[in-house]
């Protein structure tokens, strides 16, 4: 196999990785922006029955999680490494956007608040270095920029999401749809485990 066709496969599979290892950056994108869709019917006397107080808190609970995380993520991929913590992300995603969707309290949702945080804040951390690492020369830039396009493009999906559930679905459904991403985390740790083994061919890696 000549060096070009080494370089193309190369260049492919990095590009894969980058794509999957944004789903982070997505959900990082969706989840501080689909609050503000949410908020209004969580605050509903026979929903959670919010007081503005609990609102802020339910809002906020995001923003703590998120500087704690931001300030332990670097730390968690040096130990564990980089595929790894973003395998134990996506399912902290996944488990935390799950708990918020099925909150019957308010306590309950603002945990799952917290833990979302931290999940967002270590992916903010991660997933940049990540790509940066395994990106060749030539894809270096274009893929660090990716990750910052992606966030936008998770909150212009999480906005998009309330405008429709506003006008067309029951209120339950809505808060369903708010937390779906979990199916974008679920996306990950798939694809982590499914191409655990060419992503390890991958010299780069």
């Amino acid at each position: 196999m000549s060096s070009e066709q080494i370089n193309t496969k190369a260049s492919r599979t990095v590009m894969i990785m980058a794509i999957t290892a944004t789903f982070a950056s997505l959900a990082f994108g969706y989840d501080t922006g689909v609050i503000n869709g949410a908020l209004p019917y969580m605050a509903e006397p026979d929903q959670l029955n919010l007081t503005p107080a609990l609102e802020g808190l339910v809002v906020s609970a995001i923003c703590i999680g998120a500087a704690f995380g931001s300030a332990l993520g670097g730390r968690i991929s040096d130990i564990l490494g980089r595929k790894p913590a973003l395998t134990y992300l996506s399912i902290l995603f996944f488990i935390s956007t799950l708990g918020c969707a099925l909150s019957i309290n308010a306590t309950m949702i603002i945990i799952f608040r917290f833990t979302l945080g931290l999940a967002v804040g270590s992916a903010s951390t991660i997933v940049p270095a990540y790509l940066a690492e395994i990106a060749t020369g030539n894809l270096r830039g274009s893929l660090v920029v990716l990750m910052e396009l992606v966030i936008v493009s998770g909150q212009l999906l999480a906005y998009s999401k309330c405008y429709y559930c506003y006008y067309t679905w029951t209120r339950s459904s809505c808060l369903a749809l708010y937390f779906s991403n979990s199916s974008y985390s679920c996306y990950s740790i798939i694809f982590w485990y499914v191409n655990k083994q060419r992503i390890s061919s991958l010299a780069c890696c």
